[in-house]
């Protein structure tokens, strides 16, 4: 591990917005925002640094964890794909990961190519420095409160019909060439106008990458924003709310103007106005609106994991039995507001688009020009376009619904095969390996025997699910093959924890009588030993009893919560617990560091030296904190001396134990990392 050597991708640039540090892939488009203080470790990516010298560059905070911290900046990094050698770090440090937000990253690219071309003009980057006290006023509550009010007074006057629109917006007294004008400048200059605007907002805080920006065909100035999303969450609000009122209290000025002088024209404009807030307001795509839901709820990156709610969960979780997630009432408003977007969208495309296509087509093969009909036929096809649009994604949801009836989330099923019973040497495989594991290690060889001769051998497929969290069960013993440990997320996706492999078992719980918390599947064709949880939880009855203690001390820390019944009781498997007297020295500076501990009961207290060479008390811990991790990992010696302020009982972690945990999940590896972090020993 200590020769490698990680290096940042060429194509990654680098800002200081404040006192943050923003990486910006030019390629991939993907972002990452860090506390500048690691400038000095970015720097140090550069192929010949490796992961010590890279932990020396580390900031040392009091109280935190370096090797956990450097971990997490390369683990981020990989995930962006601003690593060079990122495939290297991955198979060295978290090997069990294989979903990274890049690949989210190059499809939406893609998709915004589409939709969006984005083409800088430097020039425009001075116009809006110079704006950027424009921007603090147009971001002002009184403007703010301005604009709204126009927007609302506007579309009062529309409601109540003292204003009218067009009866027709694709034809101008019987033109659709002179509507088609109008409808194109009236939307390039009033999303130029809101580009100018949420420039001079961004000039205020950062610097601004402005440009032409092609927008659904329409070319007008805007402002690069996917960096917006860096800013302290008030300046997003106000830069995203500027983004939706100024066409809307365009609009809304419009309106009262179109009145006083009885322009019709300025009615059409205004109508334009309106139709392109509306939009901006849409939930699901990258718009202004979808920025303001994710603030203002609890559902971090939401356009991506409410679609998954969607598309995976909604319908099999209002029909059946789902798991109980904390945050699952968030999702189900954020998902609200997506079907009332969609159908408000439904009806405006109706009265605007489907009640004026047959006009259309008469246009387009019946009108006296040829430019007239390209008109009509530029019109005709933009409709069908967007109502394309809107039949797939109804389409794409509908079809999601289906198949989550027609899935529901329960065991795959064993392949058939002529004899599930083992064979004599497995079944002294299975039982050597029942002694060994600390669950059944107390239990009567009656008990044992009874178990190997319940076993079965099960064959499943690819892709097979092999347990389920919060079902019963039963103990399973990987004999070949590969499968992996998933945790379950409200949007219905999941998270994966570790990958098992021959040996390796799971459904410890089951056991003891539990339910298992994580979601066990086949990532190739598996055979395993399977023994069913009750039956074997009647026969072993009180075995175990003592690492189910140790795992309910665990179930009260709050940084291993993420590791599940099935991980802290797999952990708890592997502890060893120490009695120690008041006095009693537990580890001693510059000695070897073989474990870390964990404090049950009791209070330790941490010395080092002052300068005259006096024992200090530097901390003291209490129930539920670490130390020892530090020396454990980089194999240094320990850097402090430890004694117990009064008899308690510790958790020792043996060095083969932490290290097994590290390779085996990088998750679980981050979990204990955590725990580790809450020492308070001062740098």
């Amino acid at each position: 591990m200590s020769n490698l050597c990680p290096r940042l991708e060429p194509d990654v640039r680098q800002t200081k917005p404040g006192e943050r540090l923003l990486l910006r892939h030019a390629r991939h488009g993907t972002w990452l925002e860090l506390p500048d203080n690691l400038q000095p470790v970015i720097a140090g990516l550069d192929g010949e640094t490796d992961l010590p010298h890279l932990e020396r560059r580390m900031p040392r905070a009091g109280g935190t964890l370096v090797y956990h911290d450097l971990v997490w900046l390369l683990f981020q990094l990989w995930d962006r794909g601003m690593l060079a050698d990122g495939d290297a770090v991955r198979d060295t440090l978290f090997p069990e990961q294989s979903q990274r937000t890049l690949a989210h990253a190059r499809s939406w690219r893609r998709l915004r190519r589409l939709l969006a071309l984005f083409r800088p003009l430097p020039p425009l980057d001075g116009l809006f420095a110079a704006l950027g006290g424009a921007g603090r006023a147009l971001a002002s509550d009184i403007t703010l409160t301005a604009a709204a009010l126009l927007a609302l007074v506007g579309l009062g006057l529309v409601v109540s019909k003292h204003a009218l629109f067009p009866a027709d917006p694709f034809q101008i007294d019987g033109s659709s060439l002179s509507a088609l004008l109008l409808l194109y400048g009236a939307a390039s200059a009033l999303l130029s106008l809101r580009g100018l605007a949420r420039g001079a907002v961004l000039a205020a805080e950062t610097p601004v990458r402005a440009g032409l920006q092609v927008t659904a065909g329409v070319v007008h100035v805007d402002v690069e924003d996917r960096g917006a999303f860096h800013l302290p969450a008030a300046t997003q609000t106000r830069f995203a709310v500027v983004g939706v009122l100024v066409p809307a209290g365009a609009a809304g000025l419009l309106v009262g103007l179109g009145l006083l002088l009885e322009a019709p024209v300025l009615l059409r404009l205004a109508e334009v106005g309106y139709i392109l807030a509306f939009l901006d307001l849409c939930p699901f795509l990258a718009t202004d609106g979808a920025r303001l839901v994710e603030l203002k709820s609890s559902v971090h990156k939401q356009r991506f994991r409410v679609r998954s709610f969607f598309t995976r969960r909604l319908l099999r979780g209002m029909i059946g039995a789902r798991e109980a997630m904390a945050d699952d009432t968030a999702y189900r408003l954020v998902a609200t507001v997506w079907v009332v977007w969609f159908f408000a969208a439904l009806r405006l495309f109706h009265a605007l688009v489907l009640s004026h296509v047959l006009p259309l087509q008469v246009a387009l093969f019946g009108a006296p020009s040829l430019a007239e009909s390209a008109a009509a036929g530029v019109l005709f096809v933009y409709c069908v376009g967007v109502g394309t649009l809107l039949l797939a994604a109804v389409g794409v949801v509908g079809i999601s619904m289906v198949i989550q009836l027609l899935t529901p989330e329960r065991v795959g099923r064993p392949r058939r095969r002529a004899t599930t019973t083992l064979t004599e040497g497995e079944q002294h495989e299975l039982e050597r390996r029942l002694r060994t594991l600390p669950l059944t290690a107390e239990a009567d060889p009656a008990v044992i025997t009874a178990l190997v001769e319940r076993a079965e051998r099960l064959t499943f497929g690819r892709r097979a699910w092999l347990m389920r969290a919060g079902r019963g069960g039963r103990f399973l013993l990987m004999a070949s093959g590969a499968a992996e440990v998933l945790r379950g997320l409200s949007d219905g996706s999941f998270q994966r924890v570790a990958r098992l492999g021959p040996g390796d078992c799971f459904g410890e719980e089951l056991l003891v009588g539990r339910v298992p918390l994580l979601h066990v599947r086949a990532l190739e064709p598996v055979t395993v030993f399977s023994i069913d949880g009750e039956a074997a939880a009647r026969l072993l009855e009180g075995s175990g009893a003592s690492v189910l203690e140790m795992a309910s001390f665990l179930d009260e820390v709050p940084e291993l919560a993420g590791l599940g019944a099935s991980g802290r009781l797999s952990l708890a498997c592997r502890l060893q617990i120490r009695q120690v007297d008041a006095d009693q020295t537990i580890v001693k500076i510059g000695e070897p560091a073989d474990s870390m501990f964990l404090i049950r009961s009791g209070r330790c207290q941490v010395l080092r030296p002052d300068e005259a060479g006096r024992p200090r008390v530097i901390a003291e811990l209490g129930a539920g904190q670490a130390f020892g991790e530090i020396g454990v990992m980089f194999d240094s010696p320990r850097t402090a001396t430890v004694t117990a302020a009064e008899a308690g009982e510790l958790i020792e972690v043996p060095r083969a134990t932490l290290e097994a945990a590290l390779r085996r999940s990088f998750q679980m590896g981050l979990a204990l990392e955590r725990l580790a972090s809450r020492r308070m020993v001062p740098a």
